[in-house]
């Protein structure tokens, strides 16, 4: 009798230690705290399977959030996996899909786990940021502005959204847009950097060079060191004709991102508006090294050709332009290679697709 004693004594006492146990475990998981508590708590609860059903398939969802935030993208999107063969229903499983993907940069496929999420009924200004981002990435500028609308309308009306919204209206040429989205942003925050750099794009691709430069030259004060601030000034002092300004930030812009193509191909026209075609042409190989994908490159460095007189090596390099289109991941043409694109025509006169 003294014996059983014990062993229910010993049974309640392990009954009690384990239901706190068990509650300790779920508060960390779903507690929404330290991403390093979290995984823990996930991890006992899915190893020790003391949850089943929806609620398992919600710790596998939590982990890989907490694997997200702790850069394990592998083991998120393992766990991701795990969850979607559980519930392939479960909306928030892509929601934390398309996070992991866009944390790598995987656009496309960012976009397609949102979609998914939101055909689910899952929506939100989160989303709708997110996925606005993504569809920006890849190109699909309208698609992006309607995500920023809702997005706004779902009352995601931060500083994000309406940087991230002008920045598509920059691309798709709606100057006005796009500047007053800027200045709603500037008027909570006059120092907002990323702002000041944006509208001074806007107001560069709308022709007002002056403003441009004030603007790109505010955002630099407020946040040195920004490589591709200094890349847009030196353009727009190169097209005000202030040859040595633009020199100094195109040096300034490689040196703080030596790896830039895009840089390079920039400086590399102005070396060809000076008639030094030995440091353009030097430019743009190292630019093509970096990135032979970089159709920009391809296209000045077909436009020094042709002024060296070497018109079939410019005819080439037009090809190679027109074949990299959209292979950085999207199909969008950029002002500037397209305004290349049209002097090679122009003075090439041919088709190229007939070459």
């Amino acid at each position: 009798m003294a014996r059983l004693a014990v062993v229910v004594t010993v049974l309640i006492l392990s009954l009690g230690q384990a239901i706190p146990a068990r509650s300790d475990a779920i508060d960390d998981c779903f507690g929404g705290g330290d991403p390093t508590v979290a995984l823990a708590g996930c991890t006992r609860i899915i190893d020790f399977g003391q949850l089943a059903g929806e609620e398992i398939v919600e710790a596998y969802v939590f982990r890989a959030s907490a694997l997200r935030v702790l850069g394990q993208y592998d083991r998120a999107l393992a766990d991701l996996d795990h969850a979607a063969r559980l519930a392939p229903d479960y909306p928030e499983g892509y929601d934390e899909r398309g996070r992991v993907l866009f944390q790598l940069g995987q656009y496309r496929q960012a976009v397609a786990a949102f979609d998914e999420a939101v055909r689910l009924g899952l929506d939100g200004a989160d989303i709708r940021t997110l996925r606005g981002y993504s569809l920006s990435e890849i190109g699909a500028l309208e698609r992006a502005i309607i995500d920023f609308d809702e997005a706004v309308r779902l009352g995601g009306a931060s500083s994000g959204v309406f940087l991230f919204r002008a920045d598509a209206h920059v691309a798709l040429g709606r100057h006005e847009l796009a500047i007053d989205d800027y200045n709603r942003v500037l008027r909570s925050d006059p120092n907002d950097a990323r702002a000041l750099a944006g509208r001074g794009n806007a107001l560069f691709q709308r022709g007002d060079l002056a403003q441009a430069i004030d603007d790109f030259s505010a955002s630099l004060l407020r946040q040195p060191g920004q490589a591709r601030v200094h890349n847009h000034r030196g353009v727009a002092y190169g097209r005000s004709g202030q040859i040595e300004l633009a020199l100094a930030d195109f040096d300034e812009a490689i040196r703080l991102a030596p790896n830039n193509p895009k840089y390079l191909a920039d400086r590399a026209l102005l070396f060809i508006l000076l008639d030094d075609y030995d440091s353009a042409l030097r430019d743009l190989d190292e630019a093509i090294r970096l990135d032979p994908q970089a159709s920009q490159a391809y296209a000045n460095r077909a436009i020094a050709f042709v002024q060296l007189g070497q018109l079939d090596r410019a005819r080439e390099d037009r090809r190679r332009a027109i074949a990299t289109i959209g292979t950085a991941g999207t199909d969008r043409i950029s002002p500037e290679l397209a305004a290349a694109l049209r002097i090679l025509d122009r003075v090439l006169g041919d088709d190229p697709a007939k070459d």
